[in-house]
């Protein structure tokens, strides 16, 4: 017996040194301060970055914060805890190593902070001290970083484990950050994508008749179709388009100074030009009469008294310049979509986030470019696009609709010989 309570005794005291020594070699959890953006870039880089200006990150940040995670229960990143360069010294890189071999958490991903040359993209480090290595496991990201990080994937269109390595987080949280921040711009949409009033379009009748002699116009109508990755299922098929890819038909509308007024994004690819306005909200509240002026679109749509098409086969004089007014004035909104397709890169591509999320990006990306056009940032336009109906097949008016269309025909009659 004496014996056996020796060596419980000499066990005991085994367990207790493995304790200590474990706990000496524990190092207390500290945090790196994240290199900020607004300071290291200038405005040039902020902007060819994230495609907005600094003024302008601040003022979409500040609407959109209560949408996102809080920062009062996340310790903010941008708080130091350890010394960064403030000198103009060299940002700290990103280097990514394994956990070691018997660690209490094998293989969690390390990161370690060298006071040396920034990798491309978003600088930074998570955490370190005197280049020992810290587990970013569990560190919070602030609203700020989580904006940040959308709309540079907003504008790169990079692949998510990309910005992840980039931006020093992990792909699943960069996934969370781009799904919150872009319904959130999607909330506040209305504020910034909104159809001018009957008592306004006078004002906007007047932008559109200096671009070239167009009376009554209050906006340029057409769709385009953003690529997305293919839904599978046995729907998948509605979603491939008339140019044999798999897309949404989005529908917009847009005003001399090249802002978005109207967009419907729920629509899939194989939907018509057409059909997407004619079922559209803005389309019944046109039909209403509230307003005096009238839409532009191309050959895909039906003629009416408030949406009025080219002339398809122009045999009069006057009715050959109605034609190549209305032609330059509907360039704006194919100017739009280019524009938009220049600036985020996202939508030049197929979008390979989840279904939910994909009209929440499409639709904030519409929100960013109208932030853009009226803080006068600089547009990433190319030559003017081509203005073509070829592949736009109007669909045939049936009965029910023949007295609209002869109503559309004679207003359009009425203006070419008025002001042609």
């Amino acid at each position: 017996m004496a014996a056996l309570h020796a060596f419980r005794e000499v066990m005991d005291l085994r367990e207790v040194m493995q304790v200590l020594q474990l706990n000496g070699r524990r190092q207390r959890r500290t945090f790196c301060q994240r290199l900020d953006p607004m300071a290291y870039y200038s405005d040039v880089e902020f902007l060819a970055r994230f495609r907005l200006s600094k003024e302008s990150f601040d003022t979409l940040l500040t609407e959109i914060r209560h949408l996102l995670p809080s920062s009062r229960d996340r310790r903010d990143m941008s708080q130091p805890a350890c010394s960064v360069p403030q000198d103009g010294g060299s940002p700290p890189s990103l280097k990514f190593h394994r956990g070691t071999p018997g660690s209490r958490h094998q293989q969690r991903r390390l990161v370690s902070c060298k006071l040396s040359p920034t990798i491309a993209g978003m600088p930074g480090c998570i955490g370190c001290l005197d280049g020992t290595l810290i587990p970013v496991r569990g560190l919070r990201i602030s609203p700020s970083l989580q904006l940040l990080v959308a709309l540079r994937y907003l504008a790169t269109g990079n692949f998510q484990l990309t910005l992840a390595d980039t931006a020093d987080m992990s792909q699943p949280s960069v996934s969370r950050c781009l799904k919150t921040v872009v319904h959130a711009i999607a909330e506040v949409a209305p504020r910034y994508i909104r159809f001018p009033t009957p008592a306004e379009e006078a004002g906007v009748m007047q932008a559109f008749s200096t671009i070239a002699g167009m009376p009554g116009c209050i906006g340029c109508l057409d769709g385009t179709l953003i690529p997305v990755r293919g839904p599978g299922g046995e729907e998948a098929e509605l979603y491939r388009g008339r140019k044999g890819f798999y897309a949404y038909n989005v529908m917009a509308v847009c005003d001399a100074s090249l802002c978005v007024t109207n967009l419907v994004v729920n629509w899939p690819g194989s939907a018509h030009d057409s059909r997407v306005f004619r079922e559209s909200q803005l389309c019944r509240t046109l039909e209403g009469g509230q307003y005096r002026g009238f839409l532009l679109g191309d050959s895909g749509y039906a003629n009416r008294t408030y949406l009025l098409t080219p002339f398809p086969n122009p045999r009069a004089p006057h009715e050959a310049r109605f034609n190549a007014s209305q032609v330059r004035t509907r360039n704006c909104v194919a100017r739009v979509f280019g524009i938009l397709k220049r600036r985020f890169a996202v939508l030049a591509t197929p979008i390979r986030t989840t279904v939910a999320s994909r009209s929440d990006i499409i639709v904030a990306t519409f929100v960013l470019h109208n932030i853009a056009v009226k803080n006068n940032l600089p547009l990433e336009e190319g030559p003017d696009p081509r203005v073509e109906d070829d592949d736009n097949i109007p669909e045939p008016d049936d009965q029910n609709n023949m007295a609209a269309a002869a109503a559309g025909r004679g207003r359009r009659v009425q203006v070419a010989r008025r002001f042609f």
